[in-house]
């Protein structure tokens, strides 16, 4: 019979099996409860398999989750979980987020002022990158606040579900139809004006699309793949492009007149 120790209401840790090779303790902890004491072993190599729940291994400053993100439609008691089974983590992570919105609204005024160079030939491409980086930067700043709060104090059962649910819409399809819609800009105007290569700007035009296309997800589940598509792609079209365009402009040459 399987030796049981009670911790505190709710903990127990069962020892299952006990041999000269290999020692099998089965261990339960209720939600935020007590952790573990501090230990090592010198001997030997422990595994972890989780049962039930979500375990979380902190090693100094940083919290690795064995639960992913929770998705829209998630069990409440999971979104708790992830948000404030270690607030400390979870918070550096929102100002992660907060210091992309911020390099995002700067990149954003590098396409307007692109978009708006006389060989764009377009008053509609400068007035349209503005709002798609404005857009784009207040939808991930509010994903970011709005984050914040579910790692606050508990709420009631119905603002927790609604706060998840709007992170999800601010910071996925909303972000990423805009960062799109930017992406599609700085296309666009690297192309006309010659300051971006084509092969380069075929690639933000198609990352462009997939972000544009990424509420679809709103409709048919298998949709939800264009989000981290477009943000994916289109984050390596800018990072590429931004440093081309960090570069000083060459002049264009005119050609002799054959005539």
């Amino acid at each position: 019979m399987a030796d049981r120790l009670a911790i505190a209401a709710g903990e127990r840790l069962e020892v299952v099996e006990d041999t000269p090779e290999v020692l099998t303790v089965e261990a339960c902890y209720a939600p935020r409860g007590n952790r573990p004491p501090a230990h090592y072993h010198p001997r030997q190599d422990e595994h972890f398999e989780v049962l039930e729940g979500s375990l979380r291994v902190q090693a100094g400053g940083v919290a690795i989750a064995s639960t992913p993100y929770p998705r829209p439609g998630a069990p409440l008691a999971v979104i708790r979980d992830y948000f404030r089974g270690n607030t400390r983590a979870a918070r550096v992570s929102l100002a992660g987020q907060l210091c992309s919105a911020a390099a995002l609204a700067r990149f954003t005024a590098t396409v307007t002022d692109l978009a708006r160079h006389p060989d764009t030939n377009s008053d509609a491409l400068h007035i349209t990158a503005r709002a798609a980086g404005a857009a784009a930067v207040g939808s991930l700043a509010t994903s970011a606040l709005l984050s914040l709060a579910l790692t606050g104090g508990e709420k009631g059962e119905a603002t927790d579900l609604a706060l998840h649910r709007w992170v999800f819409l601010a910071g996925g399809p909303v972000h990423t139809a805009a960062f799109g819609a930017l992406v599609g800009c700085l296309s666009l105007a690297g192309r006309r004006t010659a300051r971006l290569r084509d092969h380069l700007t075929t690639a933000g035009l198609v990352a462009a699309t997939a972000g544009v296309l990424s509420p679809l997800s709103l409709i048919t589940k298998p949709a939800v793949w264009l989000i981290p598509a477009g943000r994916m792609s289109g984050l390596a079209v800018t990072g590429i492009a931004g440093v081309l365009l960090s570069r000083p402009a060459q002049p264009r040459t005119a050609l002799p007149d054959p005539d």
